[in-house]
């Protein structure tokens, strides 16, 4: 242990210091000078009979976190990385290693007391490597059977079909007559065989195809068209 102590006006002249009692801060520099060279005092409570400082000082102390306690009755200056560079040659590390390895030091070069936490790695989100979670690919043929397997009627309940399903169904209404497409092509030359006036460009589209709908509409219009006759 050296014989040659440090102490830094950003700990010993800060406000949280200087309202301790004379007594606390007398104690507190005579632990600094009984450190080790890793800032741990083995017996303040005999440091603090030799200044005639009380319990009470060095609970203030602790308090305060200008000192940190173990249970095997060792402290340990807080600050002490903060005050004192101790050249490697002249290093002797301490004696207390259980207790030292209880220390961490944050990012202002002070100790701090490890927790549970900051010692144990959180394992509930890291996947077991040997039981992977199986990787889907998705292709033109699963996508398929997916659409089979939504637009699939219930068997229980044929009535209850997929929105999807329903809404086609709707949309295919009146597009065939009886399982045949009449085409307007076809129309004019039903038209023109049975010697009926019929105007494509009035109706619709030579294009497009008729549906039952409308040739129902154009049927009531004329009264001797049947679609029938297209079977």
């Amino acid at each position: 242990m050296g014989s040659r102590r440090m102490l830094s006006i950003d700990v010993v002249e800060t406000d949280l210091f200087l309202f301790l009692p004379h007594s606390a801060q007398c104690l507190y520099f005579h632990l600094c000078l009984n450190a080790d060279d890793d800032g741990f005092v083995r017996n303040p409570k005999t440091v603090s009979r030799l200044v005639c400082c009380k319990e009470s000082d060095l609970q203030q102390l602790i308090d305060k976190e200008f000192i940190i306690p173990f249970q095997s009755g060792v402290i340990v200056v807080r600050h002490w990385k903060i005050q004192n560079t101790i050249q490697k040659d002249r290093y002797h590390s301490t004696q207390f290693q259980r207790e030292f390895s209880q220390l961490g030091i944050d990012e202002n070069n002070t100790y701090f007391l490890k927790t549970d936490n900051d010692s144990i790695l959180d394992t509930d989100c890291i996947q077991d490597v040997s039981n992977p979670i199986p990787e889907v690919k998705l292709s033109k043929d699963n996508l398929s059977k997916a659409n089979l397997i939504e637009d699939k009627p219930n068997k229980d309940n044929p009535e209850k079909t997929s929105a999807k399903g329903a809404k086609e169904k709707e949309s295919m209404k009146g597009e065939t007559i009886e399982g045949h497409v009449v085409t307007l092509q076809e129309m004019k030359a039903y038209c023109i065989e049975k010697d009926y006036s019929f105007d494509v460009a009035k109706v619709y589209s030579v294009s497009k195809p008729v549906t039952s709908d409308q040739m129902e509409e154009w049927c009531e219009a004329q009264q001797s068209f049947h679609y029938a006759s297209f079977h």
